[in-house]
């Protein structure tokens, strides 16, 4: 069985301590002392946890962050996802959801989930909804008659965003020079480009729409 390596933060209370080592009981894993050094962190996102969280992504761009919080602030919440923590749970949440991410992390099923927009924000509307940045660049969520979908906007022809390009049925067109992709799966269907966009599962949770990112 694999073992990965977690940190977390120990400046947090009590209470929250226990919850994480709750969550990581029976686990196989190795403790590191710095962030920089984990597969997986844990930290307080109330707090100042920007810097720990640049240092965590400059050696695991694609590493788990798992933020706890006590705020009922929606906002904030939002922030700290676009900020590039994976998961946001409330402080008493947090062994439930460590032990899923850590014993997904093991099995090679973790994903991490990229905010896309409320649910409400985009009721009703058809073509390109939203773009988000991601670790894979800009992506773009649009919702034909098959359904939500979501793909890498960038035209790997020169780069030209797709989110402006002329869609008819599942077929979007590059609005510089006329490559076209499936939404369904990203795939080339017509030059100049010589190959396909990256795709995206998209899921709901909690009336929001969430990018699933490969890790």
């Amino acid at each position: 069985m694999a073992r990965i390596a977690v940190y977390v933060d120990q400046t947090a209370d009590r209470a929250t301590l226990r919850n994480a080592e709750r969550g990581l009981s029976g686990l196989e894993i190795d403790r590191v002392a710095d962030a920089a050094d984990a597969d997986v962190i844990v930290f307080d996102v109330d707090g100042d946890y920007l810097p720990m969280l640049e240092r965590f992504r400059e050696g695991r761009p694609l590493g788990v962050a798992i933020g706890f919080t006590r705020s009922l602030d929606a906002s904030a919440w939002t922030a700290a996802e676009r900020a590039g923590v994976d998961r946001v749970v409330p402080a008493g949440r947090l062994a439930i959801t460590l032990r899923e991410v850590v014993a997904s992390e093991i099995g090679g099923g973790i994903d991490r989930r990229i905010p896309l927009c409320n649910v409400a924000d985009v009721a009703g509307r058809l073509g390109f909804l939203v773009s988000a940045g991601t670790p894979f660049g800009e992506v773009g969520l649009f919702r034909i008659s098959g359904g939500l979908r979501c793909i890498a906007l960038a035209c790997p022809h020169a780069g030209a965003s797709l989110a402006t390009g002329v869609i008819e049925c599942s077929t979007v067109t590059c609005p510089s020079h006329g490559s076209q992709f499936s939404l369904d799966d990203g795939s080339r269907e017509r030059g100049p480009a010589d190959c396909g966009v990256m795709s995206f599962a998209v899921v709901e949770e909690m009336g929001r729409y969430f990018a699933v990112m490969p890790l």
